[in-house]
């Protein structure tokens, strides 16, 4: 709600101090203002340090545990399924602490700052529905064109990272056995396939960014634009015109955030799916009888 300040000021100094031409009020709304983006900061601050807290407990308390089970099915599964469940939780870890999260927390603010758009005028709040709808629909096609791609190019990323591992596991008879140029050609091989889903990913986030800022900017035109249309019209005044706008900026900044992190949502995602189905098939040894201390007494 803090983030409502900016509007807020705005539309009151547009609407009351401009007309008014008062001083006094204009400095307590300042002085109202200041002190409410101060607050907004500490919490801000709180929330990223409870984050990283959360994220150096949550390697904590996971990292032996996905250790244990890694060691625990390396023999069972040859170690190649949950080689990098190590990296996983340091992908959860990296997620709690980027900007995706916070775009998490952010997003189911929308209906909120649209009901407020609609509370000025509901020509204003059609087009911030619209629009949102608009950003919205864009998210799931990005959701829906790029999880296949990047997920593949994370199975190609394990599998060159496992096939280095075994490499230098086994140095000494690669060299003994003359196989250095054929384990190059075929790393070279496994990191061209790599490569190439590398760049279309790389393609496929970059159409998608382009176009999330064009229809952002496109949206914020077409607020302007029916606000100014009602502001000729003396429905609204020129305050509630750019405080509409910018509550519609704050609504739609996360969305557009969550379609430019995307690829690290995915990444957080399908390191959970593999951690909790390495959790859920590794089984706690038994507990052994407790013996008594060797006194070391010869008979």
């Amino acid at each position: 709600l803090l983030l409502l300040v900016p509007s807020i000021y705005m539309l009151q100094v547009f609407d009351r101090v401009i007309t008014s031409r008062s001083n006094e009020t204009l400095f307590v709304l300042t002085l109202a203002a200041s002190g409410a983006l101060g607050v907004m900061g500490l919490l801000d601050l709180l929330r990223a340090r409870l984050l990283a807290a959360a994220a150096v407990t949550l390697e904590a308390r996971l990292g032996p545990k996905v250790l244990e089970g890694l060691l625990a099915n390396a023999a069972r599964l040859g170690g190649t399924d949950y080689v990098h469940g190590l990296r996983d939780v340091s992908a959860l870890r990296t997620f709690l602490t980027g900007n995706g999260i916070f775009a998490l927390f952010d997003a189911p603010w929308l209906p909120v700052y649209l009901a407020i758009i609609f509370l000025f005028h509901p020509l204003l709040g059609g087009v911030a529905l619209a629009g949102a709808a608009l950003l919205v629909c864009l998210a799931a096609v990005n959701e829906r064109l790029s999880h296949n791609a990047i997920e593949r190019l994370q199975a190609g990323t394990r599998q060159a990272a496992r096939y280095v591992d075994a490499s230098l596991r086994n140095a000494e008879v690669v060299g003994a056995l003359g196989m250095l140029k054929s384990v190059t050609r075929r790393w070279a091989a496994l990191d061209a396939e790599v490569q190439k889903l590398q760049m279309e990913t790389s393609r496929l986030a970059g159409r998608m960014s382009s176009a999330t800022k064009f229809l952002r900017q496109f949206i914020q035109i077409a607020m302007l634009c029916a606000g100014a249309w009602l502001v000729i019209d003396q429905h609204v005044t020129g305050g509630v015109m750019m405080a509409a706008t910018i509550i519609l900026g704050r609504a739609l900044a996360p969305v557009e955030m969550l379609i430019g992190s995307w690829r690290t949502l995915v990444e957080a995602r399908s390191a959970y799916g593999r951690l909790d189905t390495l959790l859920a098939a590794h089984v706690a040894r038994p507990k052994t009888t407790r013996l008594p201390a060797p006194l070391g007494g010869l008979c």
